[in-house]
């Protein structure tokens, strides 16, 4: 579930926000991530811009830089949340990696997201990536609730590589905003997952999560955004990494 950290932090505020000014952000951080067993640190770099417009439409894009198991890769994306209705949102992602080592060569994602009450909303998503081990495609079905200030959500994660067992995993989210764009929450997750291993060859495995996350803002055009986790992959290594983000709207 890894794969969907930058996605969750550009939805979380999707179906909620209303008409407004438009406006465009720029956030710049970084991550590191130690493993057990003597295995070498993962790190990344990223560039992530967002530009909302007045009728709740969504259009981002980044890059980032990645290095996994001593392999390093690049990658570019971008991608559009586009309102259906005024309570409907259509999602539309691509990616793709000039060095895909480990990350994807290339991948696209189809999402909806839907309001059929106030303070309820439903989503569901497919993605289809590219690697030269093959081709893995994964789907999700969730649900979220907003109390007051308050998000509470559950996600389901099904997928795998092509002619494998689809194999499923769970999230469950609790969020807690205390300005326009200010928050903290808390991710668990738990199931099987599968991973593109950076030798060729995709690995499943249970996996286990617990993540804090937050947003804050520092001044009036500055922000900070931050994510602490541990993660254990089977008995193939446990996973602890913060990432620290800057963001400036314009």
């Amino acid at each position: 579930m890894r794969y969907a950290t930058l996605l969750f932090l550009i939805a979380l505020p999707v179906l909620a926000q209303t008409a407004s000014a438009p406006r465009t952000e720029l956030e710049i951080g970084a991550a590191r991530e130690t493993l057990s067993g003597g295995l070498p640190d993962w790190r990344s770099r990223y560039l992530l811009l967002e530009h909302r417009g007045p009728e709740r439409q969504v259009f981002y894009g980044g890059w980032r830089d990645t290095e996994r198991y001593r392999l390093r890769d690049g990658e570019l994306h971008g991608g559009a949340w586009l309102p259906l209705s005024p309570a409907m949102q259509l999602q539309l992602e691509a990616g793709a990696s000039d060095s895909h080592r480990v990350l994807a060569r290339d991948y696209g994602l189809l999402g909806i997201q839907v309001e059929p009450a106030a303070g309820w909303g439903l989503s569901a998503g497919w993605r289809r990536s590219r690697y030269d081990a093959g081709n893995t495609r994964v789907i999700h079905l969730g649900a979220e609730r907003y109390l007051g200030n308050e998000r509470f959500a559950y996600t389901l994660f099904g997928g795998g590589p092509d002619g494998a067992a689809t194999v499923s995993s769970h999230r469950l989210q609790w969020n807690h905003y205390y300005g326009e764009r200010d928050w903290f929450g808390l991710s668990i997750a738990a199931g099987r997952e599968t991973e593109h291993g950076g030798a060729g060859s995709f690995i499943t495995s249970r996996v286990s999560n617990a993540t804090l996350a937050g947003r804050h803002r520092l001044a009036q055009a500055w922000s900070l955004s931050w994510e602490a986790g541990r993660q254990r992959q089977g008995e193939l290594y446990t996973r602890s990494g913060l990432r620290l983000g800057l963001r400036h709207e314009f």
